[in-house]
């Protein structure tokens, strides 16, 4: 009978404390709020008062870390830079959907290809070539993005039986490479080592 009466004294107990010391954690995140809210009160913010300018100098004469030398700075108001321009999207997806897909045995018509890639109205930015060799229909489309050595480049075969749009590996799509041309849409080139 007495580890009955035990038990409900226990939870009791327990039960009690159990509330003050939410109380107490509750008290005292809001003494902390109240403090810091103080603190704050009596200040105010200020923007910088002071407009620092400096010159910079570019050259290979310049040492690596060579300190900036302080300038004064021009009237009117400091110079804002727009965002760097967007590279135009080749659309490879689309233009895989937009190409005809020959049956073997079957004649691709240039006319046909040059419709399809029309009709994706792609950004002006992007150079498109298409040409035809033997049977077979090549495109080419490429844009330079801005700040970047490679080419985006998406180049598209169309022949009887197969068509295919890939993306040369980044080594071909270099400047002066031969990876990004029509040339390569007609006659693939081999992958790099």
């Amino acid at each position: 009978m007495r580890r009955f009466l035990w038990f409900p004294v226990a939870l009791l107990l327990l039960g009690g404390c159990a509330a003050p010391i939410e109380e107490q954690a509750a008290d005292k995140a809001r003494d902390e709020a109240r403090e810091i809210m103080r603190r704050l009160h009596g200040h105010r913010v200020w923007p910088a008062t002071a407009v620092r300018c400096f010159e910079l100098r570019f050259s290979v004469k310049n040492d690596w870390d060579e300190e900036p030398l302080d300038a004064d700075c021009p009237p009117g108001r400091p110079l804002t830079f727009e965002p760097w321009p967007k590279t135009p999207e080749i659309p490879d997806e689309k233009l895989d959907k937009a190409l005809p897909h020959m049956p073997s045995g079957g004649e691709v018509d240039e006319r046909e290809v040059r419709e399809a890639v029309a009709s994706l109205g792609l950004d002006p930015a992007v150079h498109v070539e298409i040409g035809s060799k033997d049977g077979v229909v090549g495109v080419l489309l490429r844009v330079k993005p801005y700040l970047s050595d490679a080419f985006d480049c998406t180049l598209a075969r169309v022949a009887p039986g197969s068509t295919s749009v890939w993306s040369p590996p980044r080594i071909q799509r270099m400047p002066g490479e031969g990876g990004c041309f029509l040339g390569s849409a007609l006659n693939p080139l081999r992958p790099p080592h």
